[in-house]
């Protein structure tokens, strides 16, 4: 099942004739259907038949495309090559209009290039979002009356006014960039009325059904289930991927964390675990978080912090594992530049050891002054298989 609707504005589009000086297409640069275009066009896989053929574009768009991307010397996977990098760039090639675009994006679409609602979209002021977030965002703050996001939402009344003033808002870049829109709005919106898109809980395999097992049950006793997962080889697992080299549908390019080449693996097998307890402290703080549903090991982790204190280089935190093997994540005494707010985890955890299980975040106040308070904090993991 396609998770991402096409646009319907690009869609009727596609009934009129290319304007090779058209700007009127309905992508906007960010979203889950751009993405997938772009992909399309960068695949080392896709060349000017594909295009003309297989996607039916004209032929004069299909062969401007491949020859853009490919450079001066014609050939793909060489030092000249053009990739491109937004949806900008792909409408400015000439003879690309409304109607290449919508073909491109079905293309793109039928044959896996769209990320999945799980993906991460991006990070806005220390914000991590994923397609799915993004989406149900744009969708809240183009839609919710003032009183809504001012009440419900419970946004600054001047982040409200900013956002009602700007619509329509047609991409996360544009929505961050709002006056008085920071990271406690962005936050507040993502967190509100967030939809239930879990996997079933499970204790064993007889409670998920046919073709999924019960994956995933922490070691530790920190939590009785697992998460069913779907328990097939899905095409393309194992693959290199990267951001040129994306993964087909269902699976996601684990491992960019540590290199710009990762690998295709099951779109389940990476999660985010929140704890949203707003928690004060004065010398020191343990939070922690129960991962499971994971395959066995990690692969990808981050934290995101949502925390105040007037002087975070007194501040020193590290993130535990279920084994107890730590990764410290700033060591503020030693710190000079500012608070980032967001980490990549590596230190000595391991990523041939369990994943599953409570994981805990340490913040030690050193010098013991200023208090601080804990908001939330997000851990967002991918897990593979030793």
């Amino acid at each position: 099942m396609k998770f991402f609707r096409l646009l319907p504005l690009l869609l009727l589009a596609a009934c009129a004739a290319d304007d090779p000086s058209s700007q009127d297409y309905a992508l906007s640069n960010g979203s889950a259907e751009s993405v997938g275009v772009v992909r399309l066009l960068n695949a080392s896989e896709v060349d000017f038949t594909t295009l003309d053929v297989d996607a039916a574009l004209d032929r004069r768009a299909a062969r401007n495309l491949i020859n853009r991307r490919n450079g001066a010397d014609g050939v793909f996977g060489t030092a000249d090559d053009s990739l491109y990098t937004d949806i900008e760039e792909v409408d400015a090639v000439s003879y690309v209009g409304p109607s290449a675009l919508a073909k491109l994006l079905s293309y793109a679409d039928a044959n896996g290039y769209l990320p999945g609602p799980n993906e991460v979209a991006g990070r806005y002021d220390d914000v991590t979002v994923t397609f799915a977030e993004q989406e149900r965002i744009l969708e809240s703050v183009n839609a919710f009356s003032s009183e809504t996001l001012d009440d419900d939402v419970d946004l600054d009344r001047r982040a409200v006014a900013s956002i009602v003033e700007a619509r329509p808002i047609m991409s996360m870049r544009e929505l961050s960039e709002l006056y008085y829109v920071g990271k406690s709005a962005l936050t507040k919106l993502k967190a509100y009325d967030a939809p239930v898109l879990g996997r079933q809980d499970c204790r064993n395999n007889t409670e998920c059904e046919t073709g999924q097992r019960c994956q995933g049950i922490p070691f530790d006793g920190s939590s009785e289930f697992g998460k069913c997962a779907v328990w097939s080889n899905v095409p393309g697992a194992g693959r290199n991927c990267g951001v040129s080299e994306p993964c087909m549908a269902d699976l996601f390019c684990g491992g960019l964390t540590f290199g710009d080449v990762g690998m295709c693996i099951a779109d389940w097998q990476q999660d985010t675990f929140e704890n949203t307890e707003s928690q004060a402290f004065a010398r020191e703080l343990l939070s922690s978080v129960v991962v499971r549903g994971q395959a066995s090991v990690p692969y990808d982790i981050t934290v995101d912090l949502n925390l105040e204190h007037e002087n975070p280089q007194n501040l020193r935190i590290t993130l535990y594992d279920p084994n107890g093997t730590d990764a410290l994540l700033w060591d503020g005494p030693t710190e000079s530049g500012a608070f980032p707010g967001s980490f990549i985890a590596m230190g000595s955890i391991s990523r041939d050891d369990t994943v599953n299980g409570r994981w805990q975040l340490e913040i030690v106040n050193v010098n013991r002054l200023e208090a601080g308070q804990l908001t939330s904090w997000a851990l967002w993991l991918s897990s593979n298989f030793d």
